[in-house]
């Protein structure tokens, strides 16, 4: 029965530093409560960080972006305003005022029943100064045979010597009984020389003074219809025009009364006759052809 006893206590003392031992070596428990929930798919690289909804800084705008209106460029002070037809562009590049707008000679009726073959390749159809341009070319004598074979350059800036010559020539070309050699500006032999002579004679010009007649100077409106009172014996007028910029006493007042009194010209506007504005050669025909057809 000893025996028995001291073996069993034998193999107890042998048998407690083997469990010991073994308890350390066992794997952890893990814990498998939520382990689904937190094994998320990472973010990838080209994701970036993860963040949360961006707050707007204190003095960023939150309400919708407004297009923004465009700026209107200023215009340059240089700027050149549209050419009136009264101060027509001097050239077109080929030393003309006037564009060439047909491609042949046109065909123009005349007051008569009859028609002409105008040959300005600068004067259309339709233009206001059409009529009288075909009058002046086909008059007799003969007003205008243009500054060329085939242009009449109606935009271009009429000249005190172009205007006294269709004057003279509307008038048939009488002959002066005196000469124009009084001015020192109007050479022998020149194509407005007669026709100088002739208006000085006639009461129609006097010159410029200091013994010129200016004959390259350009005429304005006022001027233009003053030479053509003149030339017509300066009729008498009843009443003014109502323009706001022809002034009583001024030398041209009775000339555009007469003017707008026999429709050779109804101003500019309602109101304003222009009297300095350069005349040019389309509207100096047309007030020729009003006047005398």
């Amino acid at each position: 029965m000893a025996k028995r006893l001291a073996a069993i206590l034998l193999c107890f003392a042998l048998c407690v530093p083997c469990f010991a031992a073994g308890e350390n070596d066992l794997p952890p428990i893990m814990d498998m409560g939520d382990t689904e929930a937190e094994q998320m798919v990472p973010p990838t690289e080209s994701d970036g960080p993860v963040k949360g909804p961006a707050k707007p800084e204190k003095n960023e705008q939150t309400a919708p972006d407004k297009q923004e209106t465009p700026k209107i460029e200023e215009i340059p002070a240089q700027q050149e305003e549209t050419p009136k037809q009264e101060d027509a562009p001097t050239t077109t590049g080929d030393g003309y005022a006037s564009p060439i707008v047909n491609i042949e000679a046109i065909e123009v009726p005349l007051d008569d029943g009859t028609s002409i073959v105008l040959p300005f390749l600068d004067v259309p159809l339709d233009a206001y100064y059409t009529a009288a341009v075909a009058w002046a070319y086909s008059h007799d004598p003969q007003i205008t045979g243009g500054v060329a074979d085939d242009r009449f350059d109606p935009l271009a800036t009429c000249t005190r010597g172009q205007m006294v010559t269709f004057l003279w020539r509307a008038a048939g070309c009488p002959e002066p009984t005196g000469a124009a050699s009084a001015f020192s500006d109007v050479a022998a032999g020149a194509y407005y020389e007669k026709a100088v002579a002739w208006a000085v004679e006639n009461g129609i010009t006097t010159g410029m003074g200091d013994g010129k007649f200016d004959p390259n100077g350009i005429v304005n409106r006022a001027q233009t219809v003053t030479f053509l009172y003149r030339a017509k014996g300066k009729p008498a007028v009843t009443s003014a025009a109502q323009f706001t910029d022809v002034a009583a006493g001024e030398y041209y007042a009775d000339a555009v009364a007469w003017a707008v009194a026999n429709e050779v010209t109804n101003g500019v506007s309602d109101n304003s006759f222009a009297p300095n504005n350069n005349c040019v050669r389309g509207q100096t025909v047309t007030f020729l052809y009003r006047a005398y057809k």
